[in-house]
Order: C-alpha cells, then structure tokens, then sequence
C-alpha cells in the first residue's frame, strides 16, 4: 500500500497533467469540424455585410420631372447679355 502512495505522490503532477491533455486533446478532436468550418463562416457573414452595405448605398433615387423654377428666366438671360457687351 506504501508503494502504491509513494507511486501517485511522485508521479502526482505528471498525471495531473496528461489527464489535462488528454481532455483538451478529446475536445478538439470533437470540435475540429466546427473550428476547420469558422473561417468560411466568417468570411460568408463579412460578404453578406459588405453587399448589404452596397446595395443599401448605390439605390437610385427616383427621377422628377423639372420644376419651372429650375428653368432660367429671362432676367439671368439680360444679366448675361449685358456682361457680354462690356467685354
């Protein structure tokens, strides 16, 4: 019995760790797919952004009809004519 105490008080930490190893090494085996799959997801969900962001950017806005109040008037046409004969 004296033997089998010394053997786990010696051997103690080394066996603390490969249990902790192990453990890891268990969940990773497990998960591999999902964390090999991380990266493809990211990059889906960045294009998936990065369009939304564009189309929400290059809408076209509609088109009206020109008001008379854009069109010139015959006032800006004098002012022009009279600063053509000065020169």
């Amino acid at each position: 019995m004296k033997k089998i105490k010394d053997f786990f008080y010696d051997k103690n930490d080394i066996i603390i760790v490969l249990l902790i190893v192990a453990a890891a090494a268990f969940l990773i085996y497990n998960r591999i797919d999902a964390i090999m799959d991380y990266p493809a997801k990211y990059a889906d969900e960045m294009e998936k952004a990065t369009t939304q962001q564009v189309v929400e950017t290059t809408e076209v806005p509609e088109v009206t009809e020109p008001s008379q109040a854009e069109e010139p008037s015959e006032a800006d046409d004098a002012s022009t004519d009279s600063s053509d004969e000065e020169n």
